[in-house]
């Protein structure tokens, strides 16, 4: 059975990211809360493969991570310093960028105009990929190569696991699967490092609840006024 295949490779992926990631995990996490902690904000960004929703106004999740919101359209990679500019990212802020094969020029860009004005950058994306493509970037970097801190969520060259009797291409990336996992185990251990200064973080209720709607609300308006 296909599915049930299919859920093996999951458990799998998981028993590799528990064996690898969780100290790049921790040292982000830490970095992260100490610059929320001194009113920096948290934002992401990815290339729309990472299933980046899932982190942003769910039930149990942080209101304080914000969506990067580029003024710039399209992906050329002159207009990474201008967008950086335009993007109300400030020093001490962090962003993470997200990217599975982090050979975008654009991306790249993004990371290295962002730690130019004292953004901490993190890179969301796959090294197993990235070892196997050449960079976009003039540079020769890929994303990885430009960040300050690497999670890795190991997705394949391709991102498809599943080998499909009959067909030749494989089914089913990983990688927003393996994005959110990072993502989620990531926002828990930035409140564990925020509770530890003191600072209790605003977190989502589902709007589906009793007063859920009015209590979004609230959250929503306690994390613009405290910042998280």
């Amino acid at each position: 059975m296909l599915a049930e295949r299919l859920l093996q490779y999951y458990k799998e992926h998981i028993d590799k990211l528990a064996a690898s990631e969780l100290p790049p995990i921790e040292r982000f996490a830490e970095a992260a809360a100490d610059r929320i902690s001194k009113g920096g904000a948290l934002y992401l960004y990815d290339r729309g493969h990472l299933l980046s929703q899932e982190l942003f106004h769910r039930a149990g999740g942080l209101a304080l991570i914000r969506p990067l919101e580029l003024p710039e359209k399209g992906t050329d990679i002159g207009r990474a310093e201008h967008a950086v500019k335009e993007s109300g990212l400030r020093s001490g802020d962090v962003l993470i960028i997200g990217s599975v094969s982090g050979k975008n020029a654009f991306v790249v860009e993004l990371a290295v105009q962002a730690k130019k004005i004292g953004v901490t950058v993190a890179a969301l994306t796959s090294l197993p990929f990235s070892a196997l493509v050449e960079s976009d970037h003039p540079g020769g970097q890929r994303l990885f190569e430009a960040a300050d801190y690497v999670l890795d969520i190991h997705a394949e060259a391709g991102d498809a696991i599943l080998e499909v009797p009959g067909l030749e291409e494989k089914m089913a990336p990983i990688s927003g699967i393996s994005a959110a996992m990072i993502g989620w185990c990531l926002k828990v251990q930035i409140v564990e490092h925020l509770l530890k200064r003191g600072i209790k973080p605003t977190v989502y209720i589902s709007v589906n609840l009793p007063g859920g709607p009015e209590r979004f609300d609230s959250a929503n308006q306690r994390a613009r006024e405290l910042g998280y």
